[in-house]
């Protein structure tokens, strides 16, 4: 049996209905888990990113 993962007709996943990177972008409160300060700003741009979150806003998320 071959098993075919794909998304329903007209279902997009970020731009051009494609995902940059292999591995998801976590939400904010799972980064408050990172001890990793570098890895949680980087996360943190990730989500800011794929959220289209504008930088007026990012300093009331943090």
């Amino acid at each position: 049996m071959v098993r075919i993962n794909r998304a329903p007709d007209g279902a997009t996943n970020g731009e051009r209905g494609r995902i940059d990177s292999p591995e998801w972008v976590r939400p904010p409160e799972v980064l408050t888990m990172v001890s990793n300060v570098e890895t949680w700003f980087e996360h943190m741009e990730l989500y800011f990113l794929a959220g289209r979150i504008a930088p007026e806003r990012r300093a009331a998320l943090v």
